[in-house]
C-alpha cells in the first residue's frame, strides 16, 4: 500500500471531494451540456450516454499471485466485481449489488477481495468481503451509521487488514484504528487513545509509531520509538501556512517519508529522522510546482519487495513520474516510451511486483488497460473503459496563463472544439471544486462532451488552488466571491479580448465549490453570463458556516470566514443573499443526502430565484449525496443540462 495514514476530521472535506470526483463518474469528473449534437466520427453521433453511462470495465487489478484479473463491470445497472482466470479466460461475477455501485475494492490475498459501499450517497461506507472459493459476500460492519476505510493489508499474514472504523461511535465521524481478522471475523482495537489523537501512522510491522492531534489549525505530531514507549511531541505546524504529511516509514522503520512545505514555498518529498527531529534528505522538489498536487491518484509508492520508495507521481503541466530507484526506472521505462506524452498510471501489481496493470489516458483518451510483464518486458493490451469512444476525434486540452485584474498570474486550461474556428466560440467556464483543488491535463468526460457540442471550455486554477505554492493558496483565504472570483472573471475577459469567445454566449458551471463560483459569477458579474449551472454548491455562507461540524470550524472560519466576525463580508459574497442581482436562467441540482453541502443551501437558492421571477430548474434526488452516482440519475441530470445550455447559449 502507498500511504499508511489515517486522516480524520480536518481533511474529511478533501477526502469526500476526492471520492466524489472518482466515485461519481467512473473514470473522471463528468458534467454534460449540449449545443449542436451534429459532430460525428465515422457516422456516429456522440451522445450523453457515450460519455456518461457506466464504463464497460473500470478499476482493473491483478491478484497477488498473478492468476486472476479483476475489474468492475455493470450488473443490473450497478457496478460489481468480476474476476477472469488468466489461464482459462473464464469470467465470474463475484458480487450482485443492485442498490449502489461498488467503486472501491482490493485484493486481500489470492482468495479474498474486500469492497466498501455507501448508502444513497451518505459517504458512510460499510466493509464487505468476498470469498473466491464460495462466492460468499459478507458485510462485516452491518450496523446503523457504519463507516470504515482500508488503511493497509496486514502483510505478511494477509488474512487481516488494518481499517479505520466508527463502530465505537455509530453514525458519527469519530474513528478508531482496528486490525480485522477476516477468517475469525474479529476486530482488535489498535488505537486506545481515540479521544486524544485524530490520526496515526503505522510502520511496516503495523505498529503505531506516529500520532497527531488537531486543535484548531494547529497540528501536533507525536512519535514513539517502539510499541512499549510513550508518545513524545515531535513537531507542530499551523496548517493555514504549512503542511506536513507523513507517508510511510523506511525499510528499517527508523526514518519516515513525508511531504512538507515547512520552511519552503513549494511542497517537497522529504526523508525525516524522528530521533534527530529533522529532515535528513529532500527526495524530490520542483521550483515552480508543489509535489503531490493531483488528488486523483496515490502519489508515493513504497515497495515491500525493494524495501524503498520507487516512484511518485507529480502533476506539473502534465502528470509525470519521479523515480527514486534507478533499477525500477530502467525496468519501467519501456512502458513510458510506448505511451509518450500520455498519463501512465500503475493501477495494480502482483506481490512480487513482476506483473502490473497499467492504465493509459490522455486529454483525448478515456482510458485503456494493459498488462505489463517486467521479466519479458511485454505490454499486453486488455480493455478500454469506454470502447465506444475509441477512435472518436476528441478535442485537445491546452494549458495557458493570463493575468488577473491585480496582476496575479493564473494558470488555466482551454479546450477548443476540434475542427471549429477558434474565433467567437460559445464558452462554458468550469471552476473546480475545493477550493483547495486544481484542474490538470487529463481526460475529462465533461469537457469532451462540451467540446463535441461546439463549446470552448475554460478551467481556471484561481487563487486558493493547490499545486502552485503556499503563498498562492494563502492569497485566496477569505477571497471567495472576491479576488478568487475575479481570477475567474479575468480569464473570461481575456478570452473575449482575444476574440476566442462570443461574449453573448457564455455559461458558467461547477460542482461543490465550483457550484458556488457559478452562482457567484451570475450574481456579481451578471453582465458576463447568459446562464449558469450549480451542482450541489453552497449559496449562503452565513448559514453554511454556522452549521458545519465543530471539527471543520477552525479551518473554514480561517479560510472562508467567521460567521460572526466576518458577517458583513459573508453577506456580500453569498449568492442567496444577493439573488436580486441574478438576471439569467439557472439550473440547480442537489442530492438530499449530501453530507457536505446540505439540501437547504439549494432549497434556499431555488426559492429566492423563483420569487425574483428567474427561470430556474431544480433537480433533487433523494437517493444521492455529494454527486449523482447512480447511472439513471446521472444521465437524467446531464440530459437536462444538455438541453438547458442548448437553449441558452446554443446556435
Amino acid at each position: 500500500m502507498v500511504i499508511y495514514i489515517f486522516k480524520v476530521f480536518q481533511n474529511i472535506l478533501k477526502i469526500m471531494l476526492l471520492l466524489n470526483l472518482y466515485l461519481s463518474f467512473g473514470i473522471s469528473s463528468n458534467t454534460v451540456f449540449a449545443l449542436n449534437a451534429e459532430k460525428k466520427e465515422n457516422n456516429k453521433l456522440i451522445t450523453v450516454e457515450d460519455f456518461f453511462r457506466n464504463p464497460e470495465k473500470s478499476v482493473v487489478r491483478i491478484s497477488p499471485d498473478g492468476k486472476y484479473l479483476s475489474y468492475l463491470a455493470e450488473y443490473k445497472k450497478r457496478m460489481n466485481v468480476f474476476v477472469q482466470d488468466m489461464e482459462t479466460g473464464m469470467i465470474t461475477r463475484l458480487s450482485s449489488i443492485t442498490d449502489r455501485d461498488i467503486r472501491e475494492y482490493y485484493w486481500v490475498n489470492e482468495n479474498r477481495i474486500i469492497f466498501f459501499k455507501d448508502e444513497d450517497g451518505n459517504f458512510m461506507f460499510k466493509l464487505f468481503s468476498i470469498d473466491l472459493a464460495t462466492n460468499e459476500v459478507i458485510c462485516h460492519t452491518d450496523y446503523q451509521g457504519a463507516d470504515s476505510k482500508l488503511i493497509k493489508i496486514d502483510s505478511p499474514k494477509k488474512e487481516t487488514i488494518i481499517i479505520q472504523s466508527n463502530q465505537a461511535n455509530p453514525g458519527k465521524r469519530k474513528y478508531a484504528l482496528y486490525r480485522f481478522d477476516m477468517k475469525q471475523n474479529r476486530f482488535e482495537l489498535l488505537s486506545d487513545e481515540i479521544d486524544k489523537y485524530d490520526g496515526w501512522v503505522l510502520d511496516h510491522n503495523n505498529v503505531i509509531r506516529l500520532a497527531y492531534e488537531n486543535k484548531g489549525m494547529e497540528k501536533t505530531f507525536y512519535y514513539r520509538k517502539s510499541e512499549k514507549d510513550e508518545f513524545k511531541k515531535l513537531l507542530q505546524c499551523n496548517e493555514l501556512y504549512d503542511s506536513f504529511e507523513p507517508l510511510c516509514f523506511d525499510a528499517g522503520n527508523e526514518k519516515f517519508f513525508a511531504y512538507s512545505d515547512i520552511g519552503r514555498e513549494h511542497r517537497a518529498v522529504v526523508e525525516y529522522d524522528p530521533e534527530q527531529n529533522r529532515v535528513t534528505q529532500v527526495l524530490a522538489e520542483h521550483p515552480i510546482y508543489d509535489m503531490f498536487s493531483d488528488d486523483e491518484i496515490d502519489h508515493l509508492y513504497y515497495s515491500e519487495t525493494y524495501g524503498k520508495p520507487l516512484y511518485a507521481y507529480n502533476t506539473m503541466r502534465k502528470r509525470e513520474y519521479v523515480f527514486f530507484d534507478s533499477q525500477f526506472e530502467k525496468q519501467f521505462r519501456p512502458v513510458l516510451e510506448k505511451f509518450p506524452g500520455k498519463n501512465v498510471q500503475i493501477q495494480s501489481r502482483t506481490d512480487d511486483e513482476k506483473k502490473m496493470i497499467i492504465m493509459v489516458t490522455a486529454d483525448t483518451e478515456s482510458g485503456s488497460y494493459y498488462l505489463f510483464d517486467s521479466d519479458s518486458r511485454s505490454i499486453k493490451y486488455l480493455w478500454e473503459s469506454y470502447p465506444g469512444l475509441k477512435g472518436v476525434n476528441l478535442s485537445p486540452m491546452t494549458e495557458f496563463a493570463y493575468r488577473s485584474n491585480d496582476g496575479t498570474e493564473i494558470h488555466a486550461y482551454l479546450t477548443v472544439p476540434t475542427g471549429e474556428s477558434k474565433k467567437r466560440l460559445p464558452l462554458v467556464v468550469m471552476p473546480h471544486p475545493g477550493p483547495h483543488w486544481r484542474d490538470s491535463w487529463k481526460y475529462d468526460a465533461q469537457v469532451q462532451l462540451l467540446a463535441s457540442r461546439g463549446y470552448a471550455v475554460l478551467q481556471p486554477n484561481f487563487r486558493n488552488s493547490d499545486g502552485y505554492g503556499k503563498n498562492f493558496k494563502i492569497s485566496g483565504y477569505k477571497q471567495n466571491g472576491l479576488k478568487a472570483q475575479e481570477d475567474i472573471t479575468s480569464g473570461v475577459r481575456y478570452l473575449i479580448n482575444k476574440g476566442t469567445v462570443n461574449p453573448k454566449k457564455i455559461a458558467i458551471l461547477g460542482w461543490s465549490y465550483g457550484g458556488y463560483a457559478a452562482l457567484a459569477g451570475l450574481a456579481f458579474t451578471p453582465e458576463l453570463y447568459a446562464c449558469g449551472v450549480d451542482l450541489w454548491g453552497m449559496s449562503n455562507f452565513q448559514t453554511f458556516l454556522r452549521n458545519i461540524p465543530p471539527a471543520w470550524r477552525s479551518q473554514f472560519y480561517s479560510t472562508v470566514g467567521d460567521p460572526e466576525k466576518d458577517e458583513d463580508m459573508l453577506r456580500k459574497v453569498s449568492p442567496a443573499l444577493n439573488v436580486e442581482k441574478i438576471k439569467v436562467p439557472v439550473l440547480i441540482a442537489q442530492g438530499a443526502n449530501d453530507p457536505i453541502i446540505p439540501q437547504e443551501q439549494s432549497d434556499e437558492m431555488v426559492e429566492k430565484l423563483k420569487k425574483s421571477g428567474i427561470d430556474v430548474k431544480y433537480i433533487l434526488k433523494t437517493n444521492e449525496g455529494h454527486a449523482f452516482r447512480n447511472e439513471e440519475n446521472r444521465l437524467e441530470l446531464w440530459k437536462a443540462i444538455d438541453e438547458f445550455l442548448a437553449k441558452n447559449i446554443g446556435k
